[in-house]
């Protein structure tokens, strides 16, 4: 029997000395040692698993740890809640050395398969006395990779049906990665048909998430095995690997999802730039099954054709799309197939299918015979377009329509053919872009409005408008619901033309007239010029019509224009590089009064009230209100005291008197701006901007920028008592509390606040409150950089007074005691106080600040090894993981050790072994 050793280091050299060789008395001299140190265990089973000695060899331990229970089902940690309501996975510190034993099995001579195997048996299909099973994710992953290192023939389907189940539930891409990686080149490597067919049925399974569809597997690793294992796949399983991506197909088809695999999604069945996102589940699925026909001959030796008809007999449009692509791919021996199936039927009235059959006849038409070519003008010729007769302009159109069809035949001999795509071409005037698409889209799901679209005059605009709102199929550039976005593009790309002509839109709906707007201001971003006048007359004409304020739809589009017009004003006064003539100002400022007096206030007040405000169309027009006038008196009153327009500023009179939402949130948020245009007025008007029913909106306006203060306007609301009312106020808003704290720290820097008694910044220190004095610990971290002598002792005095608060109850202040530590940065040394400080604040600190830390306990720990080691053994002892900034740690130990302070160095190297780190093992092992 050996000395017990209570140090973990010198029980590692026991340790390593009695793993060098197997034996039994070895490993019960070796576990007497787990009762003593906890840390001992973890270590032989991390040597066992190569993790500290890559060439350890367990084998030899093997069957005896598992003779004596190491495995034992039972014995996998069950996950447990933590506090933020998430669950953790601990680690099952066997498997590793179960993974190590298979790997090493596999490579030698496979004498340890059965027992490997017995054991993932025994787990996956453990039962508690319940008839519950342990679903620890941790060790599901394990589970999965090990069993690609079984020999083929020991793998069953329970085994891939875990795996499934195990994608299901976390899916883990690392189990992901194990698939592409190893265990689907593994079973085909071994040929084993059935492993591969029922892998892939796991590869290519789905889960539905809200209205599309994904992959179970990590979808990186999901395209990654197909694009490299699908050929292989298809030699070795045939028909029936194409088989299971059809049965996923007709599955989602039947799952009432038309979008999924309709044309508009999937516009082509080949490789076409007007496919996007590609790498999404329904677009590999089809490719799959689209790749296996289109070289069908390459992976069977069977015939091709009645899996053809199969396909085409096919309620899902996109299996018949790929039937047709099939034939396009295998014209020679499938022609019959094709006119056989549309013998009595026209296949171009169908539009799901129109770019496949395209596509056939423009690739394959010099293969068509006479009678072919009867049948296909007499197809295009009869064709329903679905075109109105009494339609102004009814011939052109359908000529286009028709010339759409015989476009695929521009390079054929056939003689009637060619001529009637001449003669519809004459007709139609120019050759049709893209006639195979029934949509297309130029770049990424952006719809393309070439400008020649746009018309030569606005009433040319609103015709075509009228033709997307009907949606007109016969003609593919009319996409549903696009009428207004073609509105905008055309405003955005030529606003001179727009505007020049404007009243024609008076007669659009408020939707269009938004889109119209919304383009204008896009345009005037852009950087381009246009007649101002013209748009002021369009939205004077909009707004002071009585049909406007009654406008009441779900879309609310009202709003939507009252925005957009506040927009384009506040867009042009935001600055003065391109300002307003003064002629426009009259105008201006009567759109600004209709809109602030007929707007109705709509906000709800919610937790983050500013951007409620901001995304109101009272609040747009209130914040336009405001720039306005500052525009106007930084041009023409800048002199002047009084710079407030006397119309706006009788308008803002009335709403201090009947205040709204909008306006005291935009009032406290522009006071600086107010005080600019009209200093009397605005100071004689602060008691009803902040009176009782609107103070609170009013002050959420103003602590919109906390850390800019004007000194004057602080001294005057602090004289007030607004700034103490604020601090006993809990706002909704959820910026407002913290910004005061900053408002008034501001303050605090710049001498505007002191530790008088009466003072804000000690009545915030009385108050005590946790969440007040965390928020001050924060702000002055804003100060890392300020090298300024003067505020940092203000800072350290500062800390001082909160400490004194804090270390009265540290479990209540813990957070305020950890953020305190972050201070180390405005001390030169570990004084008193600070070692106070931090002593407090040790069991406290998060691992994220620790990293921080310590770097700041290396600049101490020259002068002062013994009070940096305790705190930091007090820090360290209460962290979960602990090994942040290993270097850093080094270098700390180091320093303790040069100054001999070995027996706290000793102890923090310990306290990392017995804790599964090892980093510190050689600077242990080099003192002592």
């Amino acid at each position: 029997m050996l000395h017990l050793q209570s140090n973990f280091y010198e029980t590692v050299q026991l340790i390593d000395k009695l793993m060098q060789q197997y034996s039994p008395e070895n490993l019960e001299n070796i576990e007497v040692y787990f009762d003593v140190s906890e840390g001992i265990k973890l270590y032989f089973l991390r040597k066992l698993s190569g993790y500290i000695e890559s060439d350890f060899d367990p084998l030899p331990w093997f069957k005896p740890i598992y003779d004596k229970g190491y495995f034992n089902p039972q014995d996998n940690p069950k996950p447990y809640k933590l506090d933020n309501n998430q669950y953790k996975n601990p680690l099952w510190n066997v498997l590793p050395v179960l993974k190590k034993v298979a790997e090493i099995n596999k490579l030698k001579r496979n004498e340890y398969s059965e027992l490997i195997l017995k054991i993932i048996n025994s787990i996956i299909n453990y039962k508690d006395k319940t008839g519950n099973s342990i679903n620890n994710r941790i060790t599901n992953y394990y589970i999965t990779s090990i069993i690609e290192y079984l020999p083929v023939d020991m793998v069953g389907n329970d085994h891939l049906e875990f795996i499934r189940k195990e994608l299901l539930n976390s899916g883990n891409p690392l189990i992901s990665r194990n698939i592409q990686k190893n265990l689907l080149p593994n079973f085909l490597s071994n040929k084993s048909k059935d492993l591969v067919l029922h892998l892939l049925d796991i590869i290519l399974d789905y889960k539905k998430i809200k209205n599309s569809y994904e992959p179970i597997m990590d979808k990186h690793w999901f395209n990654k095995s197909l694009e490299l294992q699908k050929e292989n796949i298809f030699k070795l399983c045939g028909i029936q690997a194409s088989e299971i991506a059809i049965k996923n197909i007709l599955k989602i088809s039947d799952d009432v999802c038309e979008y999924t695999f309709s044309f508009f999604h999937i516009r082509a069945i080949e490789n076409n730039p007007q496919n996007a996102f590609v790498d999404d589940y329904e677009f590999q699925l089809v490719f799959f099954v689209r790749d296996f026909y289109k070289n069908f001959n390459e992976f069977v030796n069977t015939d091709i054709k009645p899996f053809i008809r199969n396909l085409l007999k096919s309620e899902s449009f996109i299996l018949q799309r790929i039937g047709i692509y099939a034939i396009n791919c295998h014209y020679n021996e499938c022609n019959n197939i094709f006119w056989d199936h549309w013998i009595n039927l026209n296949p171009l009235e169908e539009n799901e299918y129109k770019h496949e059959i395209f596509k056939l006849f423009e690739n394959r038409n010099n293969l068509f015979k006479k009678e072919e070519f009867e049948t296909i003008i007499k197809w295009i010729e009869n064709k329903n377009y679905h075109i109105d007769k009494d339609e102004p302009g009814y011939n052109k159109t359908l000529a286009c329509q028709k010339l759409n069809w015989y476009s695929a035949f521009k390079k054929s001999s056939n003689d009637e053919i060619q001529n009637k795509y001449s003669n519809y071409k004459k007709i139609c005037g120019s050759e049709p872009e893209h006639p195979s698409f029934s949509v297309w889209t130029e770049g990424l799901r952006a719809p393309y409005y070439p400008e020649e679209w746009c018309g030569d005059s606005s009433e040319e605009i609103i015709e075509l408008m009228h033709k997307f709102d009907q949606n007109d199929q016969s003609d593919p550039i009319f996409l549903e619901g696009s009428s207004s976005r073609f509105l905008k593009n055309c405003t955005q790309n030529n606003p001179k033309k727009i505007v020049s002509h404007l009243d024609p839109f008076l007669d659009v709906s408020l939707k269009n007239q938004y889109f119209l707007l919304f383009g204008l201001l896009e345009a005037w971003r852009e950087g381009k010029s246009f007649d101002w006048n013209n748009i002021f007359e369009f939205i004077s004409s909009i707004i002071n019509s009585e049909s406007f304020w009654k406008e009441s739809d779900s879309s609310d589009y009202k709003n939507e224009v009252i925005k957009v017009i506040a927009d384009l004003i506040e867009v042009r006064t935001k600055n003065d590089d391109k300002p307003f003539g003064k002629e426009l100002f009259p105008d201006v400022c009567k759109i600004l009064i209709v809109l602030v007096n007929k707007t109705d206030s709509e906000v709800v007040k919610e937790e983050d009230l500013i951007t409620a405000v901001i995304n109101s169309a009272k609040g747009r027009v209130f914040s336009a209100l405001i720039n306005f006038s500052l525009s106007y008196a930084r041009l023409y009153q800048r002199n002047n005291e009084d710079k407030l327009i006397p119309e706006i500023k009788k308008s803002l009179e009335y709403f201090l008197d009947n205040p709204v939402t909008e306006f005291s949130v935009t009032m406290g948020q522009f006071l600086p701006q107010i005080f600019y245009l009209n200093p009397k007025w605005a100071e004689n008007n602060v008691v009803k901007i902040f009176s009782d029913k609107s103070f609170d909106d009013a002050f959420v306006g103003y602590m919109a920028s906390p850390i800019t203060i004007y000194e004057s306007i602080y001294e005057i609301l602090k004289e007030k008592k607004y700034l103490r009312k604020a601090l006993n106020t809990e706002f909704k808003d959820r910026h407002t509390n913290k910004n005061l704290i900053y408002h008034i720290c501001t303050a605090f820097l710049f001498d505007m606040e002191n530790w008088e008694k009466d003072s804000l910044m000690s009545r915030l220190i009385l108050r005590k409150d946790p969440e007040q004095l965390s928020m001050m610990v924060d702000y002055f971290l804003i100060q890392e950089n300020n090298h300024n002598e003067e505020v940092k002792d203000k800072i350290k005095d500062l800390g001082d007074k909160i400490y004194e608060v804090a270390s009265s109850d540290p479990e209540e202040y813990k957070v305020v005691l950890s953020n305190l530590s972050k201070w180390t940065i405005f001390f030169e040394d570990l004084d008193e106080n600070l070692n106070n400080w931090l002593t407090s604040a040790a069991e406290f600190i998060t691992p994220t600040d620790c990293r921080r830390l310590i770097k700041d306990l290396l600049r101490f720990a020259n002068n002062k090894p013994i009070e940096v080691c305790e705190i930091y053994l007090k820090i360290i002892d209460d962290l979960e993981y602990p090994d942040y900034n290993v270097d850093d740690i080094k270098e700390l130990v180091s320093i303790l050790y040069k100054k001999e302070n070995k027996n706290c160095a000793n102890k923090i190297c310990n306290y990392y072994g017995e804790k599964g780190f090892y980093f510190l093992k050689d600077s242990y092992m080099a003192q002592n």
